[in-house]
């Protein structure tokens, strides 16, 4: 998967590309090692923009997407390193963001501590993961069963992270995931956190990958069905 999508971004730029950053939800059989070996089979470098081998999580890929407590130069390495250090002390305060993410396979919320998208806390209760609440399970459950099940992870979420809440700005919201273009769960989303004020991101662009993805599974279906 990688080598094509590193081909379509390529050609989406129109230059070759010799490094790249990837970020990923929490999923517990998704190793770093895995993630290193795949960029140098396809001849990339891992573009490192925390200090220690890990892989970044997406709620702190959003938060840096936004612009957020970055590096005004992230090319000048000394500068960057010298920013983060004001960045992150603790007199710029500690944000909580929200993050949503939908997709056809699973429903993921992340409520983590965002001092900067270099230095972040998560607390393990704070991280919930379903696979069966994926979009394709609507089918099985029914629509009214399937958004039922849904607003109830919602709800659940949000109790176990009213203190953290309440002690810690809850500075942005993001909805990622297919999920963001469906208004059913773009109200629920809007009914939590329109009332405090909070200010909700929804991507509703499709990325490449899942574009990719998507011209993969036709051209297999393709393959399948002229053989």
């Amino acid at each position: 998967m990688l080598q094509p999508l590193k081909d379509m971004v390529e050609m989406e730029l129109g230059y070759q590309i010799t490094h790249a950053l990837a970020s990923f939800p929490y999923l517990t059989a998704l190793y770093p090692e895995d993630i290193w070996d795949a960029f140098e089979y396809v001849g990339l470098i891992f573009q490192k923009y925390i200090p220690w081998d890990v892989a970044v999580p997406d709620y702190a890929a959003n938060y840096a997407s936004q612009g957020y407590f970055l590096c005004k130069d992230y090319k000048n390495k000394t500068q960057c390193l010298e920013e983060q250090q004001d960045l992150n002390v603790p007199e710029t305060g500690e944000f909580s963001t929200f993050n949503f993410h939908l997709s056809d396979t699973a429903l993921m919320l992340n409520v983590p501590i965002m001092r900067s998208p270099y230095d972040y806390n998560m607390y393990l209760d704070r991280r919930f993961e379903n696979f069966d609440l994926g979009m394709r399970a609507r089918s099985l459950r029914g629509e009214e069963g399937y958004w039922t099940a849904v607003a109830a992870m919602i709800e659940q979420s949000s109790e176990v992270s009213k203190l953290q809440w309440d002690t810690c700005i809850m500075y942005k919201v993001f909805v990622t995931g297919e999920g963001a273009k469906e208004e059913r769960f773009r109200d629920m989303v809007r009914m939590i956190c329109e009332p405090k004020g909070l200010d909700v991101e929804f991507f509703t662009h499709i990325p490449l990958y899942l574009q990719l993805r998507n011209h993969l599974l036709i051209e297999g279906a393709s393959a399948s069905s002229a053989s």
